[in-house]
């Protein structure tokens, strides 16, 4: 099969996550008003405990096998063999559900998390699980560019069902259970009838009268994931520890908000989100042949300016806040200060998510195994004392999150920095100085505007562009102090066309 140009798949990617984003803002801006912060609440709740339990089953071996088929497209064997453990988490996951909702049955809040419930958040799990794993293979297969397309059909079809629910009907909490599993089924679906359609005839039966030496083979997959199973028990453990503390400590509208300010974190993502599985692709091939000076050529293209992209966007965030209540109504006005802190999140996931690209793709799975640990052996007494001790709420978690991501990602990158060759001073200043620099352009921009209109919505959007105006100034007369390259925004835009 031909594969796509990298430039190609990324411009894919990318518009395909804008349109996403796009409709995702526009889901923020109708269901967690329309269900209420309790109800939105219940939702994250089961859909965090169900993710997180999923993870647990997954033991990185999707991550394992998404970095082998990258490297060597002909490893079809790879499969088959998920095809087998998808099938055994899938029944795993049904006898926790109905084990989970006896649970809740035996206590006082049956009432509130219905046997219904329960299960459509075990069944969203696995479809959302499902939809990454189909995703990733088709990624690792260099097929970003059908991918994308039955997404996004995808996605612009259930906003059309969703704009419809909530102008002819009223939605409920199941109602948008079932829309999210829909989505993600679709996905699946389509995305593998799309593939064998394009894929060689004998392809699938290929697979099929495939002879797999599974022992061999999941010694494999175990050797090179076995270091991460630390990694995602722990981090399982500690969100699901998390979300139960926050819930018995605070209440149900402290979750909604918590989901919320999440939701609305992932947004300013959607030029890292679309990198992550083609980095992984083009950094596990490069880093076969031990070619990291091109790593780290590819590293200053793409990478540093996606990271200041994100950091503007974040930034003006924290300064604009409050127009997230003109779309989420006044029922979420408690919670304007999680939301704003929560922005800073996708700047040091930006890094953090990169960076473990880089490890896993050289197989450096022992350092984010030891990161990890570390994070949440710091993690847990931040937890115990936001939550438990002084009762902070959802500001208190993510004030928690915000300070493990710190940690965590400067870790990950002295690591990365000597794979690479970069120093980690480079690094150190890769962060800082593009937030420091755009901290001033949109200050600047909102200082003009402040008192410009009697609109506040106006005068954010004018402060907006002036600051963005000021920041491609900047980008294009000193990048340095971006910690760019000179001329690097311009090759980037080259590489994009196609």
């Amino acid at each position: 099969m031909k594969i796509d140009s990298l430039s190609l798949r990324y411009s894919y990617k990318v518009f395909g996550n804008v349109v996403s984003a796009l409709v995702n803002l526009v889901v923020l801006a109708f269901v967690p008003k329309a269900l209420g912060p309790a109800q939105y609440g219940l939702f994250i709740y089961l859909q965090q405990i169900f993710g997180q339990i999923v993870s647990l089953l997954d033991l990185s071996t999707s991550g394992a096998i998404f970095v082998k088929l990258s490297a060597n497209n002909n490893r079809l064997e790879l499969l088959k063999w998920m095809a087998i453990y998808l099938s055994l988490i899938f029944v795993v996951l049904i006898i926790i559900s109905f084990v989970f909702g006896l649970i809740k049955s035996s206590t006082s809040e049956p009432k509130i998390i219905g046997h219904h419930l329960v299960f459509l958040g075990a069944l969203l799990a696995f479809s959302t699980y499902l939809a990454t794993c189909v995703s990733g293979i088709l990624d690792a297969l260099a097929e970003t560019v059908l991918l994308e397309k039955v997404k996004l059909s995808v996605k612009l079809f259930m906003l059309v069902c969703l704009v419809y629910v909530l102008y002819f009907e009223e939605i409920t909490l199941t109602l948008y259970f079932i829309y999210q599993i829909a989505f993600f089924i679709f996905v699946v679906a389509i995305g593998s009838i799309a593939f064998l359609i394009k894929a060689p005839k004998d392809f699938l039966s290929g697979i099929r009268s495939m002879s797999v030496e599974y022992k061999p083979l999941s010694r494999e997959i175990y050797i090179f994931a076995s270091p991460l199973v630390i990694h995602t028990v722990v981090g399982g453990i500690v969100v699901i520890f998390d979300i139960w503390l926050l819930k018995n400590t605070a209440n149900i509208d402290q979750l909604g908000v918590y989901g919320v300010a999440i939701a609305i974190s992932q947004v300013p993502m959607f030029l890292v989100t679309p990198m992550i599985p083609l980095l992984t692709r083009e950094f596990s091939a490069l880093a076969q042949k031990e070619r990291f000076s091109e790593m780290s050529r590819l590293f200053d293209s793409l990478v540093t300016p996606c990271y200041i992209i994100v950091t503007f966007i974040c930034i003006c965030g924290v300064f604009y806040s409050e127009m997230t209540l003109t779309f989420l109504g006044e029922k979420y006005a408690f919670g304007l200060t999680a939301i704003t802190v929560v922005l800073i999140y996708p700047i040091l996931q930006t890094m953090t998510q990169i960076s473990m690209v880089i490890l896993l793709s050289v197989g450096d799975t022992s350092h984010v195994r030891t990161i990890t640990i570390y994070g949440a052996i710091f993690g847990l007494p931040l937890s115990l004392i936001f939550l438990y001790v002084y009762g902070y709420g959802a500001v208190g978690l993510i004030i928690k999150i915000l300070a493990v991501n710190l940690l965590v990602v400067n870790m990950l990158l002295f690591r990365v920095s000597k794979i690479i060759g970069k120093s980690y001073k480079s690094m150190l200043a890769l962060q800082l100085q593009p937030m420091f620099f755009i901290s001033i352009t949109v200050m600047m921009g909102k200082f003009a505007t402040s008192d410009l209109f009697d609109n506040f919505i106006f005068n954010s959007i004018l402060g907006g562009l002036i600051s963005f105006f000021l920041l491609c100034s900047m980008a294009f007369v000193v990048p340095h102090w971006l910690a760019l390259k000179n001329f690097s925004i311009i090759k980037v835009i080259k590489k994009l066309k196609f």
